[in-house]
């Protein structure tokens, strides 16, 4: 889990490599691989988003506990309901988006990175959203909340051998499911 304000993700492990995108606090992450001072990450379960992150950006075990997450908050604008949302960052592929997600980034200067509670990632321009204000639209994104509500996500996790790592899903869990999900390093149900 990202615990840093901010954490780039870099092609290779250099702070000026190439960035794909940025993740907000909170955001949850599989560690693919851990190598020296760097950890190769994916966001979601679909492999759309990965890439290399200093080690100390993240939380493992009862520290992500102590991290409290800052996604944004925002509403679909109205002319943009119902449309698809992009597969990649170069807008080059759209796919439906079926449920509310969380903003947990942006990629470039002016999209948002989506992620949903099955694991799937989007990218849609920053623009075809807004501060809800009192607004009426229902929100489109949704903030982090109980097990029940990401146990889809949970169970496509560890159906893929994935790690599981918003502490939120520990502290909620049936008696005996930590020990059924791959754990990473330091996790202690």
């Amino acid at each position: 889990m990202v615990r840093t304000f901010s954490a780039m993700l870099r092609a290779c492990p250099d702070h000026d490599a190439p960035s794909p995108g940025a993740l907000f606090c909170g955001t949850p992450v599989r560690v693919l691989k851990e190598a020296e001072q760097w950890c190769e990450v994916a966001v979601g379960m679909d492999d759309r988003l990965s890439g290399l992150v200093p080690g100390e950006q993240l939380a493992f075990g009862h520290d992500m506990d102590r991290v409290k997450s800052a996604f944004p908050q925002k509403i679909l604008r109205e002319e943009y309901q119902g449309r698809p949302m992009y597969a990649s960052p170069d807008m080059q592929s759209t796919a439906l988006l079926e449920e509310g997600a969380w903003m947990v980034g942006t990629a470039g200067d002016s999209l948002y990175i989506l992620l949903t509670s099955m694991g799937d990632t989007f990218f849609a321009p920053q623009a075809w959203f807004e501060e809800g204000h009192g607004c009426q639209a229902v929100p489109f994104f949704i903030p982090c909340c109980s097990f029940d509500a990401v146990q889809p996500f949970v169970r496509h996790v560890q159906q893929r051998g994935g790690f599981i790592f918003h502490p939120s899903l520990r502290r909620h869990a049936p008696q005996g499911f930590q020990q059924a999900a791959h754990l990473p390093r330091g996790y202690a149900p």
